[in-house]
Formats: C-alpha cells, structure tokens, sequence
C-alpha cells in the first residue's frame, strides 16, 4: 500500500503493516519514517488511500482473513 500527496509519501510494506511516512523533498531514501511524530497527517492521508482502494475496487480484498483487511470505522459497505 502506498500514497504520495505533494512531498508526503505514505507506505505500509503488508496488508497489516503499519504505516509509514516520509518527506520525500528532505528524505528522498526513506531513512527518517515520521509517522510517530505526525499522527494526524498519517490518518488524513491513510483515510485518502482507503477512499482510493474502496472507489477502485482495490478493497475489499477477497479473502479478507487471509489479507487481514478491516474495513475504516463509519464506512458502509456497498
């Protein structure tokens, strides 16, 4: 999974896996993740990729145990 908004890139290496932030115009070699340190802008840009996913039919994945995908809370399936 993976976003990039402006200089934002957002990245999470597994279905589970945590997500991951990186300001590609001061960190072009992902070293620094600034996740832990900008929460808000890890969400806003997270609900950004899943509104993505969920619009293109990327999700729900089909075998949603084995890809362990959890639909976003207020969000209805269709």
């Amino acid at each position: 999974r993976a976003i990039r908004v402006g200089k934002w890139k957002l990245v999470a290496k597994e279905a589970k896996g945590l997500w991951e932030l990186y300001d590609l115009e001061s960190d072009r070699t992902e070293l620094n993740n600034l996740a832990g340190k900008q929460p808000e802008r890890v969400k806003k840009i997270a609900a950004m990729w899943h509104d993505f996913a969920e619009r293109t039919k990327v999700l729900p994945w089909p075998k949603t145990k084995k890809y362990g995908y959890t639909r976003r809370p207020g969000v209805k399936s269709k």
